[in-house]
């Protein structure tokens, strides 16, 4: 997926709504009459619920695993795993757990 990814980032390649739904790139398409805006507003609904520890987290999981030039894939995965572990080990963690809430 990370190779998919990566080729359409460098060809620049305009994606249409059925190869970006059999590439896993969305869940479902826009429809409406602004989908840019709709996809904004989607995106900052998603990220204003999570805990900014949680988003920070997930940030850097994603640039550590964009590291694969400077580091080994071991290496890559043990920082993922100390990245999440002061997430789980975290307050916001703690009161999801308490609260049932997934994120």
């Amino acid at each position: 997926m990370l190779h998919q990814a990566l080729k359409l980032l460098l060809s620049c390649k305009t994606v249409g709504r059925e190869e970006a739904l059999e590439l896993g790139l969305c869940d479902e398409p826009l429809e409406g009459e602004s989908p840019l805006r709709e996809a904004e507003e989607h995106l900052a609904q998603l990220v204003g619920r999570l805990a900014p520890s949680v988003a920070r987290a997930a940030k850097e999981v994603a640039a550590n695993g964009a590291k694969r030039g400077a580091s080994s894939l071991e290496e890559r995965l043990r920082g993922e795993r100390d990245i999440f572990s002061r997430v789980w080990a975290g307050k916001a963690h703690v009161e999801a757990m308490e609260k049932n809430i997934k994120h």
